[in-house]
């Protein structure tokens, strides 16, 4: 027993740990890494402290994933402790409803909450987004968002919808076979707009984006599935530029993911704009970094050890 509990909570504190290098993350927006990420399916615990309008709690929490069938339910059960001998708003709950998802026989389904790592293509429009980056690590419905897909023959629709007015669709249709080696080829569309831009203000700081839209076209040929795909893409975003890439991905034994490609970018064009700090940054079209055409390649790769308690992953890009 002395020992699964060193277990458990040596498990816990690494998770934490490397939460907390994680929000080092915002100065990059490259590989980010979510304390979701770390946690057990079942039941996972959490301990530690948010800022919540201005003030910090001591946060004690389980957060059980049930299964029933085809649908999940994922609950937060909370208690806060104030730290400075306020009393606790109201907002924070102490029973929320995370999550909820159903998929029937990989044909259909849908998930409701904290949408993260979400992509429409291979990232040149919509990279690894994340609908409750803005704010506390607490999870609130300003968080959430709909995530549904359909499938009928070779045709799959998915789409998108966030409280915070992002949404989005992406329609694909696959090829079984191909002139090359046989392998399927998958050709996909895909349109991401926000309605109202972001305004906003957390810890003192300003968050600007203005509404936008964009659009893009993709097509992919899984080689050998999970451990080579080759694909191009093309984006637009409306009113501002246009950029497109090649390059390949991929997963070795399940262990290693990688990533290697070449992009054209032309001016006021912002690689995965729509992205996993989308909501929790802001940005101006006018910044000198973009105002030029411009190229260059990106490369990146990430792993896990110990049973996924610990992960690590590199990302470098290079443009004229």
């Amino acid at each position: 027993f002395i020992f699964l509990l060193k277990e458990l909570i040596m498990k816990r504190v690494i998770s934490v740990f490397v939460f907390i290098l994680s929000l080092s993350t915002i100065l990059f927006g490259g590989i980010q890494y979510n304390l979701e990420d770390f946690q057990d399916n079942g039941l996972s615990s959490q301990f530690g402290l948010v800022d919540h309008g201005g003030k910090r709690y001591a946060r004690f929490g389980l957060s059980p994933n049930l299964a029933f069938g085809p649908l999940g339910v994922g609950v937060d059960l909370n208690l806060f402790m104030p730290t400075e001998g306020d009393a606790v708003p109201s907002d924070l709950s102490s029973v929320v409803l995370r999550r909820v998802s159903y998929d029937h026989q990989d044909q259909a389904g849908f998930t409701w909450g904290r949408l993260q790592k979400v992509n429409f293509g291979y990232g040149l429009l919509m990279d690894d987004y994340d609908s409750g980056s803005f704010g506390s690590t607490v999870f609130t419905n300003e968080k959430a968002g709909v995530l549904a897909y359909g499938t009928y023959q070779n045709v799959r629709v998915d789409g998108m919808m966030t409280a915070s007015k992002v949404n989005g669709v992406r329609a694909s249709y696959t090829l079984e076979e191909s002139l090359i080696m046989g392998s399927p080829v998958v050709f996909g569309v895909n349109y991401v707009k926000d309605t109202d831009g972001i305004s906003d203000i957390y810890d003192g700081k300003s968050i600007q984006r203005e509404a936008q839209e964009g659009y893009g076209l993709d097509i992919g040929v899984p080689i050998a599935g999970d451990f080579l795909t080759v694909y191009t893409e093309y984006a637009k975003l409306t009113d501002q530029g246009q950029g497109m890439s090649a390059g390949f991905k991929g997963n070795i034994f399940g262990q290693f993911d990688y990533r290697a490609e070449y992009r054209t970018l032309g001016e006021r064009f912002a690689p995965g704009y729509f992205n996993g700090l989308y909501e929790a940054t802001s940005f101006d079209f006018s910044t000198d970094s973009i105002a030029e055409k411009t190229s260059g390649y990106l490369v990146s790769g990430g792993t896990s050890f110990m049973e996924d308690l610990m992960q690590a992953g590199l990302m470098y890009a290079n443009h004229d």
